[in-house]
């Protein structure tokens, strides 16, 4: 089983929950992610943000049917200052992408912000044991020391598991 099958399990779970309108992926990055998410929110809007043009302009061949069809909306952006309205989105997603963010409490915080009401929040990082994480164990240890520390304060726990090298975390609203 490959991360993609277990997120496609989680984002199905949480879909039966609550039904989204519109997702915001924070960190498009290669667009794993992405595939994910068009595939389980067929009929929602996905919102791709990313400080890193390079990896918005990627979307276009890879993406190249959802993007004519108003389904995928690229915005370069940053994680701790979303251009976003309040409570916009039904989900907001950040696969491996939270390690990136000098702020993660702020990042956090963001999210949150743009969250409808009951919005769902999906995390998803390597863990210190990871051998595919190219920041290496200390790394991974402080995203998940704030993670632990932060999320609390915002969400309330949804679901948490531990997948090979990954943490994956939801939380609502």
């Amino acid at each position: 089983m490959l991360l993609r099958d277990v997120l496609v399990k989680v984002y199905s779970q949480l879909r039966e929950e609550l039904p989204v309108a519109v997702t915001l992926d924070i960190g498009t990055g290669k667009g794993e992610n992405l595939s994910t998410l068009t595939a389980v929110y067929n009929s929602a809007l996905i919102v791709t943000l990313d400080v890193d043009f390079s990896a918005l302009s990627t979307l276009r061949e890879s993406f190249k049917r959802e993007l004519e069809r108003g389904r995928l909306s690229p915005v370069a952006g940053d994680a701790e200052k979303l251009p976003f309205r309040e409570g916009v989105f039904g989900l907001v997603s950040a696969l491996a992408s939270l390690h990136h963010v000098d702020d993660i409490g702020r990042a956090l915080e963001e999210a949150h912000r743009v969250l409808a009401p009951e919005g769902l929040l999906v995390v998803v990082e390597w863990t210190p044991e990871s051998r595919l994480n190219p920041h290496g164990p200390s790394n991974a240890r402080r995203v998940i020391e704030e993670l632990k520390e932060l999320l609390p304060r915002l969400f309330t726990l949804v679901d948490l598991r531990v997948y090979r090298d990954y943490l994956i975390v939801a939380a609502r609203k």
